[in-house]
């Protein structure tokens, strides 16, 4: 009786491990950053949107840097460079046109002035790796 009720928990484990998607959309970089000044250091305040790599303490920000697309007056989309499609340093986000981020390699395009960064066109099928951000007293926090 104990070794049926044990091949029936480890099956049932097996299926439940099985059943659930797993995969991730871009590598996962565990982090908390910390953008001082973000409404007035010059930096941060010449394009929308714009690309940081390392916070205002030198820490490397997501993969790669992320790309912010600010919405007035305070709220901020914050999404990772990283290709969802391509996974890869090599592919990073590129801004085009002061709305897209396009990847260089599959040419996937994204929509960045959305809370989503849903993909736009290209062989892509995920959106843009969304990073949790907040404003407080003129710093931008963002973490996952």
């Amino acid at each position: 009786m104990k070794n049926k009720l044990l091949i029936i928990s480890i099956l049932s484990l097996f299926l439940l491990v099985s059943c659930t998607d797993t995969e991730e959309i871009i590598p996962t970089r565990r982090f908390n950053a910390q953008i001082e000044g973000i409404d007035t250091d010059p930096r941060y305040n010449q394009e929308n949107p714009f690309i940081i790599r390392r916070d205002s303490y030198g820490n490397l920000i997501g993969n790669a840097g992320v790309v912010i697309y600010k919405l007035p007056p305070d709220f901020y989309f914050v999404f990772d460079l990283m290709c969802p499609y391509e996974k890869n340093f090599g592919s990073l986000i590129e801004i085009e046109d002061d709305i897209f981020g396009v990847c260089p390699t599959c040419g996937s395009k994204y929509f960045l002035a959305t809370e989503a960064g849903e993909k736009q066109e290209g062989p892509s099928d995920w959106p843009l790796y969304k990073y949790k951000s907040q404003i407080l007293n003129g710093t931008l926090h963002i973490w996952n």
